[in-house]
């Protein structure tokens, strides 16, 4: 593996990403937390701020490179940067899933909580969203191979 020399705009994206990724868990760290509506609010509303930011990240900064470097060579690009490629379908998966969490959320009055009925899709969505910002970082210091 080769480093490759970092660009600051990428370094900038990854560490929005990092605090973004934190932001939901704010409110339902500890389990005395989870017990509070007032704080599992402010986790739904912290949610749907990561959630916001990280499309915004996505259309601005990723989807830009994405479809520079890949966007040539679209036929064998799947072979030949199959990490890129699975950073972009986790990243996907991510998103839809926020999605779906964020607008059960929301289409109920906040005291509802309606994200509980999606509560199952939590864990799989931070797993989600922790590969893809893996796999971006791992894109961005090392390289597409």
């Amino acid at each position: 593996m080769v480093f490759v020399e970092l660009d600051p705009e990428g370094v900038a994206v990854i560490a929005a990403q990092i605090v973004v990724f934190l932001l939901p868990m704010i409110g339902v760290l500890t389990e005395e937390k989870r017990e509070n509506t007032l704080n599992l609010i402010k986790h739904g509303f912290f949610s749907t701020a990561a959630l916001l930011a990280n499309v915004v990240m996505i259309f601005v900064f990723m989807i830009p490179v994405f479809s520079k470097i890949v966007g040539a060579a679209f036929a064998s690009s799947l072979f030949q940067f199959p990490i890129m490629w699975l950073h972009a379908v986790t990243g996907v998966v991510a998103v839809v899933l926020g999605i779906v969490m964020v607008a059960t959320w929301v289409r109920q009055p906040l005291a509802d909580l309606g994200c509980a009925k999606t509560w199952k899709l939590m864990l799989p969505t931070l797993i989600a969203w922790a590969v893809a910002l893996g796999l971006g970082v791992y894109v961005h210091v090392f390289g597409l191979s």
